[in-house]
């Protein structure tokens, strides 16, 4: 029926869409890295009486996060056109119903599952140790954590639907949540800390009366 018929197309736009929107974001992060962050100056060194000595030049070496950047981006680029390839070949070989499409589907929704796992960890670690919310968007994180469960409820509700489509959306935004948590109790910390300094700033001024 037509109902289905829309059903199942939304299905597949909502993935494009996120898949699109997960895209865009990381080009965004790779155009707008800041330059001072992508290399520090190192001296070049000779050896001299078995001695290093620094020589007039200077060079530049990548930073430890530039050099991640690049990797993640080699690695994104690498299993999008993977995937892609594969999955067009499954799809014009046996059909996309078939065994073995299904089962790189499979394949591919526990590989996305590690990712997403992957993905998160190193964040909630980082924003633990740091203490603070630091660039993280709070009112994304908001809209976002809902409506990764809401997403995750959308596809699992589906007849036909394997469990392998709709848990690495459930678990981002579980994993999502947890960091949104984090952040409002540092964000919550970290006013509380401002209003005692503002009360303390003012109540060290002198008032007009013992100034007379």
């Amino acid at each position: 029926t037509l109902g289905v018929c829309v059903a199942s197309l939304l299905g597949i736009v909502q993935v494009c869409i996120q898949g699109g929107m997960f895209y865009i974001t990381f080009v965004l992060y790779m155009t707008f890295f800041p330059e001072q962050s992508k290399y520090v100056a190192a001296e070049e060194t000779e050896e001299t009486d078995g001695e290093a000595r620094p020589l007039l030049g200077r060079m530049q070496r990548a930073t430890l996060e530039w050099q991640t950047a690049l990797w993640v981006t080699a690695a994104v680029a690498t299993h999008a056109v993977v995937c892609i390839l594969m999955s067009a070949l499954l799809v014009m070989a046996v059909g996309p119903y078939a065994g073995p499409t299904r089962t790189w589907a499979s394949l591919l929704g526990l590989f996305s599952l590690c990712l997403t796992c992957m993905q998160f960890f190193p964040q909630i670690v980082k924003t633990w140790r740091a203490g603070a919310v630091g660039a993280l968007s709070i009112p994304m994180m908001m809209m976002q954590t809902p409506g990764g469960f809401l997403f995750a409820y959308s596809i699992a509700i589906r007849p036909g639907v394997n469990w392998s489509s709709w848990i690495s959306t459930f678990v981002a935004a579980t994993l999502q949540g947890v960091l949104l948590a984090i952040c409002l109790v540092f964000d919550a910390r970290e006013k509380r800390a401002l209003s005692v300094d503002d009360r303390s700033a003012g109540d060290s001024q002198p008032s007009p009366a013992a100034d007379a």
